[in-house]
Order: structure tokens, then sequence, then C-alpha cells
């Protein structure tokens, strides 16, 4: 006969904390794209305002 063993209690924590480090890169990875798109729109605006005024 054969015997199941299950480990899943085991590394719950470890499960955690990986989540959360997913969670909180894709964070950082979110707020970087907004802040380069943002930058991007400001250099574009900053741009076309100096064009347009000659």
């Amino acid at each position: 006969m054969t015997t199941i063993t299950s480990d899943h209690g085991e590394d719950h924590g470890e499960r955690v904390h990986a989540i959360g480090a997913v969670l909180g890169a894709g964070a950082v990875l979110l707020g970087l794209l907004i802040g380069t798109a943002y930058v991007v729109s400001q250099l574009v605006s900053l741009l076309s305002w100096t064009f347009v005024s000659r």
C-alpha cells in the first residue's frame, strides 16, 4: 500500500513570503512604469510648448 504524505503545512510561511515578495515587486514595477509615463508626458508637453511658442 502507498502512503501519501503532505508537506502543505510546513511551507505555508515561505509561500506567504514569496507571494508578498511578488506583490511588492509588482508594485515597484508599476510605480516605475507610472513614473516613467509621467516624465515622458511632461517632456512631450515641454517640447510641444517650446515649438508652439516660436
